[in-house]
């Protein structure tokens, strides 16, 4: 059974992470983390996809175990 997408506003992904805003949207910047996405079209409100994140932590922690 596959898991339901879910979207994570920043407090969540602040806490999932260990990460605090600035770093977040620093990594993003620079194409190190998920990009966010417009929770509404032309809304200001973002939200991360809990999949992507789950992707990239678990791909973090790979390289750690390679290095």
């Amino acid at each position: 059974m596959t898991k339901p997408r879910r979207a994570l506003r920043l407090p969540a992904v602040e806490q999932k992470t260990g990460m605090k805003k600035s770093q977040i949207l620093d990594a993003v910047a620079k194409g190190h983390f998920p990009k966010p996405f417009n929770v509404l079209p032309g809304g200001r409100a973002i939200a991360w996809d809990e999949g992507e994140l789950d992707e990239h932590l678990e791909r973090q922690m790979a390289a750690r175990e390679d290095a």
